[in-house]
Protein backbone atom coordinates (compact mmCIF):
# COMPACT_ATOMS: atom_id res chain seq x y z
CA UNK A 1 0.00 0.00 0.00
CA UNK A 2 1.31 3.48 -1.07
CA UNK A 3 2.22 5.86 2.05
CA UNK A 4 1.95 9.50 2.21
CA UNK A 5 2.71 11.74 4.91
CA UNK A 6 0.27 15.09 5.61
CA UNK A 7 1.60 17.96 7.25
CA UNK A 8 -1.14 20.78 8.16
CA UNK A 9 -2.11 22.35 11.04
CA UNK A 10 -6.07 22.87 9.93
CA UNK A 11 -7.84 19.30 11.32
CA UNK A 12 -10.55 19.50 8.81
CA UNK A 13 -7.64 19.77 5.69
CA UNK A 14 -5.77 16.93 7.20
CA UNK A 15 -8.86 15.01 7.60
CA UNK A 16 -10.00 15.55 4.02
CA UNK A 17 -6.91 14.99 2.50
CA UNK A 18 -6.86 11.84 4.42
CA UNK A 19 -10.32 10.77 3.07
CA UNK A 20 -9.68 11.59 -0.36
CA UNK A 21 -6.08 9.52 -0.17
CA UNK A 22 -8.11 7.03 1.36
CA UNK A 23 -10.69 6.18 -1.20
CA UNK A 24 -7.67 5.91 -3.94
CA UNK A 25 -6.26 3.13 -1.27
CA UNK A 26 -3.36 5.45 -0.21
CA UNK A 27 -2.15 5.53 3.69
CA UNK A 28 -1.86 9.41 4.91
CA UNK A 29 -0.27 9.85 8.17
CA UNK A 30 -1.03 12.90 9.73
CA UNK A 31 0.82 15.18 11.87
CA UNK A 32 0.03 18.68 12.48
CA UNK A 33 4.08 20.62 13.50
CA UNK A 34 7.33 20.00 11.78
CA UNK A 35 9.32 19.10 14.22
CA UNK A 36 6.88 15.78 15.36
CA UNK A 37 6.71 15.16 11.22
CA UNK A 38 10.85 15.18 11.45
CA UNK A 39 10.48 12.43 13.85
CA UNK A 40 7.68 10.06 11.99
CA UNK A 41 9.45 10.44 8.58
CA UNK A 42 13.09 8.87 10.18
CA UNK A 43 11.20 6.25 11.42
CA UNK A 44 8.82 5.59 8.50
CA UNK A 45 8.93 5.48 5.28
CA UNK A 46 6.48 7.64 2.75
CA UNK A 47 6.14 7.58 -0.67
CA UNK A 48 5.32 11.35 -1.09
CA UNK A 49 4.81 14.21 1.62
CA UNK A 50 2.41 16.71 1.49
CA UNK A 51 3.01 19.64 3.36
CA UNK A 52 1.41 23.06 4.01
CA UNK A 53 3.01 26.36 3.27
CA UNK A 54 2.57 27.20 7.48
CA UNK A 55 2.26 23.97 9.27
CA UNK A 56 3.00 25.88 12.66
CA UNK A 57 6.69 25.69 14.51
CA UNK A 58 8.01 26.41 11.13
CA UNK A 59 7.85 27.28 7.01
CA UNK A 60 6.81 24.73 4.91
CA UNK A 61 9.90 25.25 2.46
CA UNK A 62 12.07 24.89 5.55
CA UNK A 63 10.79 21.71 6.54
CA UNK A 64 11.13 20.77 2.31
CA UNK A 65 15.19 21.84 2.40
CA UNK A 66 15.24 20.04 5.89
CA UNK A 67 13.87 16.79 4.42
CA UNK A 68 16.34 17.52 0.98
CA UNK A 69 19.27 17.35 3.70
CA UNK A 70 18.23 13.70 5.10
CA UNK A 71 19.23 10.74 3.13
CA UNK A 72 16.05 8.71 3.55
CA UNK A 73 13.94 11.94 2.34
CA UNK A 74 16.18 13.56 -0.26
CA UNK A 75 14.49 11.68 -2.78
CA UNK A 76 10.75 11.62 -1.76
CA UNK A 77 8.09 13.80 -3.70
CA UNK A 78 7.12 16.79 -1.77
CA UNK A 79 3.92 19.03 -2.13
CA UNK A 80 3.51 22.51 -0.61
CA UNK A 81 0.03 23.58 -0.44
CA UNK A 82 -0.20 27.13 -0.54
CA UNK A 83 -3.04 29.61 0.98
CA UNK A 84 -4.79 29.65 -2.35
CA UNK A 85 -5.32 26.36 -2.69
CA UNK A 86 -2.79 25.74 -5.29
CA UNK A 87 -0.46 22.71 -4.91
CA UNK A 88 3.35 23.17 -6.23
CA UNK A 89 5.12 19.77 -6.88
CA UNK A 90 8.73 19.99 -5.50
CA UNK A 91 10.73 17.03 -7.47
CA UNK A 92 14.74 16.33 -5.93
CA UNK A 93 16.86 18.14 -8.71
CA UNK A 94 19.12 14.85 -8.76
CA UNK A 95 16.00 13.42 -10.47
CA UNK A 96 15.72 15.95 -12.94
CA UNK A 97 18.11 14.88 -16.21
CA UNK A 98 18.46 16.49 -19.08
CA UNK A 99 17.49 14.51 -22.29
Amino acid sequence: MKQIFVLVPNPARAQLIRSLTGATGVHAHLSDGALPALTELERNHVDAVICDEQPGDMAGEDFRDILRIEPATRETPFFLLTDQGVVRPHRPTSTCRPR
